[in-house]
């Protein structure tokens, strides 16, 4: 059991249906400012994610995905929220995803530049390099890794220095924490499978990140609800902020 006294930091906003908002490696909160002021009529509840934003980080804890997505349910029981909507953005698409196998009043996930499928070897690879990396060049590996979220990085040069702000309150530790839970998380493709109308995923048709090609063979496969945004990378909450808004509102 988690120590209730111990939970993760968040804020809420609006009254009526409960929506979840997670964001994504590295984020917190504010990333979603500028989208949960549209929602008056639902109750907004931004959560920072273990070790990120102002929510606390447990250095002894094994790194899991698992254990975030139980983090944000005791939260949420804490709070008496029972049905609820969920977007997660990147890593909190995957903490969606475990939230969706495990709990049974999460009715509605929105991967919102996000994915199902696990690390492949290359990646893995890659997420033990930011592991060790982050130890002793943190804001190095910042500076290389935000700017690649974004299409056209030249064109969102404020939001790139905001966002690598946030990255660097982050305690190295933590951002290794992270990149280990998302190396060693499992497959959540049958669980997609098995709820297909439970789901949507919203993509960045110029997204470096997500895998594409697969996902959109998975969606097809599936019949899951997807909503493309041209010209856009791994942030359309900054790149296309009017589109990804109006497909939130379409989906909620």
């Amino acid at each position: 059991m988690l120590d209730t006294n111990q939970l993760l930091h968040y804020t809420v906003t609006g009254v009526g249906d409960p929506v979840v908002f997670l964001h994504g490696f590295m984020e917190d909160t504010t990333i979603w400012e500028g989208l949960t002021a549209h929602f008056p009529n639902n109750t907004c509840i931004a959560i920072d994610l273990h070790g990120h934003g102002q929510s606390f980080f447990d250095k002894d804890a094994v790194p899991s995905i698992s254990l975030m997505a139980e983090q944000v349910r005791t939260l949420l029981d804490t709070l008496s929220i029972g049905n609820y909507q969920l977007i997660g953005h990147s890593l909190g698409g995957y903490v969606g995803c475990e939230l969706l196998k495990s709990d049974p009043e999460l009715e509605q996930l929105v991967l919102f530049h996000s994915h199902p499928f696990p690390d492949n070897e290359e990646k893995k690879k890659d997420r033990d390099r930011v592991i060790e990396l982050v130890k002793t060049r943190a804001k190095f590996f910042i500076s290389e890794a935000i700017p690649n979220l974004f299409a056209f990085p030249e064109e969102h040069k404020e939001a790139i220095a905001r966002y690598s702000r946030i990255a660097e309150q982050m305690a190295p530790a933590a951002i290794g924490w992270s990149a280990a839970a998302m190396r060693d998380r499992p497959s959540y493709v049958n669980i997609l499978s098995e709820k297909p109308g439970q789901v949507s995923i919203v993509q960045g048709e110029l997204d470096k990140v997500v895998p594409g090609k697969e996902l959109h063979a998975f969606v097809e496969k599936h019949a899951i609800h997807w909503f493309g945004i041209e010209r856009c990378g791994h942030m359309s909450q900054e790149e296309e902020p009017e589109k990804a808004l109006e497909i939130l509102k379409v989906i909620l």
